[in-house]
């Protein structure tokens, strides 16, 4: 076969390459997006009128950035493109075939299973040509290439079906911490159009539910509309029929201008006994598949590999399905269950804030920072020729309040200087050049300052990209306490540097064998492992001593603001008593107030620094509540509640599920044990002349059956898939109870390091 019979195949790579790479790449994905809107923009009219609303309502749901007669086209083209591919590969698919099917018995045939060998044989001796190879090949192409087709189109529309759903889950998730989040701040006296921008504003915090109320804000802030139509269009758009519900009866609410405290009172009321009976659900659903998981995941297989231990006993080898049961049948069953227990446990594990969505609203309005000032005015916030710099406060920030000089690079009417060039093109008399700030030719910025202040921009855009690897490579122990997963970046590379010291080594002494490099592995898993779960264990630990000490900050909180004190005072006073974890943060919050720093400011500090999802509601909360009304002592309470409740659920399912993480344990523990019995006592106690002591499966032997009703056995293979089977279902186990547990498949690694490290020493032992 030449190479000029591959060129419709690379064709038709060329042909689908565009559409792989458009999403990559935004020129490319404007050109097929217009090809796909002229060839197939009628496309969206050929369905009928109730699939083509349930495609508009899904892609709404699913919010994503395309119109429903766009996505439609862009369907059709990637169906034609695809379907194309698949035809062309399905032709080269059915020449592959038949040149296999060719092939001497000897070279190729007597590879392929059985059932199809007589095929083979036939299709060798009279492989077609002419009219009927070519009927094959084209019938396969279109078979193929429609199979392809239907199948793109297909997922194509199953996508924002599937994301709908996704997010009419997490939309659930987040409802009971939404409405306590509303209704303490509609009892802080503030609007409620405010309030729902606030929400929106801080998606990252509240998920699914605040983005939902930011379809809303958008409307009434782009649109035009009213509060009331506002939150209409927002509950038939959304896909919780949970979120849409309460959305409805919000509208009435505040149509017919009932009390909207009272209201927001029973919603909350009622979404905290919502999320106690979810929870009960949602153990009873963990409940049954831990015991389906020891049912299916460890006894199951611990069965199959005693049963068939005992068929190649009597009837012949069966290394090679214990080998498919060890290497595919565990990892792939135990991978399965470990993504649909994601599914579930979701809401146990809540994603907590990043460092830079923290950052994005952690400014308060009006304090802006030095090399803001330098990217709004183009100019180097180190450099004071031509401007004054603003007055620095504690925070790092500058005094929104100061004397004039806090507006150096500006004129009187809050004009930057940049922003007075761009007019360059008028005439400007020198009079009022003049009078620009009472400074001669303040206006004007000769080249060598704008290549000066270019120069200068470009240093603070790479200052700023390279500013957070620096923050992290500069306070490396803080960095791996906060993401764990960051060690891997240095124990993966270790590991992998240690076993190619080790390995070639090995091979010079001639040593290497399948036990050594067994030892390798798990020793280098072991390391993995060990060192992430004493990471994730400090970080774990280190959120849950915080949180466990936020109700009582907020209640000592609400109380002295209640009796009369101001924030401020009511954070000295509460800084003086005992709050365990939260001390030391505290002293700098009250160390950052001291050296001029706002409350709202030293508490958004406050929020970096712990980053944890129920402290950031807690921030945002109490700085946009004191932006409405000094007295917190109500919104503080509601916030205070609401953290008892998640407190009270949460040490509610550890407790229940740690019983099924013993479970898990135990059913770990007696596939060990069977699984030795199966290697010390069974294996050795046959007659010697039923057992090989050949290294692998591989080995050749020739023994002189003395009981001819038993099969032969490699005692080595087996002892090796033994150990192999105990790690692997250790690892999975390891995982799975740790998602058991906290929700969390990262929780796991303790796990997976004991249990690993009990398989992997006992089998030491035995062997």
């Amino acid at each position: 076969m030449g190479a000029i019979q591959f060129f419709p195949l690379a064709l038709a790579v060329l042909l689908v390459l565009p559409v792989v790479l458009a999403p990559a790449w935004p020129p490319l994905d404007r050109f097929t997006t217009r090809l796909a809107i002229l060839l197939f923009g009628n496309l969206a009219d050929t369905v009928s009128e109730r699939r083509r609303q349930q495609r508009r309502a899904n892609l709404r749901a699913a919010h994503m950035a395309t119109t429903y007669r766009q996505y439609a086209a862009e369907t059709g083209l990637r169906g034609l493109v695809w379907g194309v591919f698949g035809g062309i590969a399905g032709i080269y698919l059915m020449w592959g075939l038949f040149i296999l099917l060719g092939l001497p018995e000897a070279t190729g045939v007597e590879y392929l299973p059985d059932s199809l060998q007589f095929l083979a044989v036939h299709m060798g001796a009279t492989t077609p040509d002419g009219p009927t190879l070519t009927a094959y090949n084209v019938g396969a192409g279109l078979l193929l290439g429609l199979l392809t087709a239907v199948s793109v189109i297909g997922y194509r529309w199953y996508v924002p079906r599937y994301v709908a759903d996704e997010r009419e889950r997490q939309i659930d998730i987040s409802m009971p911490m939404t409405v306590s989040f509303i209704y303490a701040l509609s009892r802080s006296g503030m609007a409620f159009p405010q309030v729902m921008r606030i929400l929106a504003e801080n998606d990252h915090v509240y998920g699914h539910a605040a983005e939902e109320v930011g379809v809303a804000v958008r409307n009434i802030d782009v649109f035009g509309m009213d509060v009331v139509t506002a939150v209409q269009t927002m509950a038939r758009r959304s896909p919780s029929g949970k979120f849409r519900e309460f959305a409805e009866n919000l509208s009435s609410v505040l149509q017919t201008g009932g009390s909207l405290s009272e209201f927001l009172h029973r919603q909350y009321n009622e979404y905290r006994q919502e999320a106690e009976a979810q929870q009960e659900r949602l153990l009873e659903l963990l409940a049954t598949l831990a015991e389906a998981y020891v049912t299916l995941g460890v006894a199951g297989p611990l069965f199959l590999i005693t049963l068939l231990v005992v068929i190649g006993i009597t009837i012949g080898d069966a290394l090679p399905i214990l080998r498919l049961i060890t290497y595919v049948v565990i990892p792939l069953g135990n991978l399965g269950f470990i993504v649909y227990l994601s599914t579930v446990v979701d809401n146990l594990s809540r994603r907590d804030p990043t460092e830079e969505e923290i950052e994005i609203a952690m400014r308060p309005e009006g304090v802006r920072r030095v090399d803001d000032v330098a990217d709004e005015a183009g100019l180097d916030p180190s450099d004071a020729a031509g401007t004054a710099a603003p007055p620095r406060i504690a925070d790092g920030g500058t005094d929104p309040g100061a004397e004039p000089s806090d507006t150096a690079g500006m004129d009187q009417s809050g004009t930057t200087g940049t922003d007075q060039s761009t007019d360059t093109g008028t005439d400007r008399s020198g009079a009022e050049d003049d009078d620009r700030d009472g400074r001669s030719g303040a206006g004007y910025r000769d080249t060598e300052t704008v290549q000066r202040d270019r120069a200068n921009i470009e240093r603070l855009e790479a200052y700023k990209r390279f500013r957070e690897l620096q923050r992290r490579l500069g306070q490396p122990i803080r960095t791996v306490i906060r993401r764990p997963t960051s060690l891997l970046w240095v124990t993966f590379p270790l590991a992998v540097f240690l076993v190619g010291i080790r390995l070639p080594t090995l091979i010079a002494d001639g040593t290497l064998t399948v036990g050594e490099l067994d030892d390798l592995l798990i020793q280098s898993l072991l390391f993995l492992s060990g060192t992430f779960a004493i990471a994730y264990e400090i970080h774990t630990r280190r959120i849950e001593a915080i949180e466990r000490t936020i109700p009582d900050f907020l209640d000592r909180l609400a109380s002295l603001n209640e009796a009369g004190m101001t924030v401020v005072e009511s954070l000295r006073r509460v800084r003086g008593t005992e709050l365990g974890a939260l001390d030391d943060e505290l002293d700098i919050v009250w160390h950052d107030i001291q050296w001029g720093a706002d409350v709202e400011t030293a508490l958004k500090r406050f929020e970096s620094r712990i980053r944890t999802e129920s402290v950031s509601r807690v921030v945002t909360l109490m700085t946009e509540a004191m932006k409405a009304s000094g007295n917190l002592g109500t919104v503080l309470r509601i916030a205070a509640n609401q953290a008892k409740a998640d407190r009270r659920l949460k040490r509610d399912r550890r407790q229940e599920m740690l019983t099924y993480l013993m479970v898990v344990y135990v059913a770990f523990f007696v596939f060990l044990f069977i699984v030795g019995v199966l290697n010390e006592v069974l294996i050795p106690s046959l007659p010697e002349s039923s057992v090989t002591a050949g290294s692998g499966a591989g080995g050749e032997t020739n023994p002189v059956p003395v009981v001819s009703q038993l099969g032969e056995l490699d005692e080595a293979a087996y002892q090796q898939l033994f150990l192999h089977t105990a790690v692997i279902q250790g690892a999975c186990s390891g995982l799975i109870g740790g998602q058991l547990s906290a929700g969390d498949v990262r929780n796991g690694a303790k796990h997976v390091t004991v249990l690993v490290a009990i398989g992997y020493v006992t089998f030491l032992l035995l062997l």
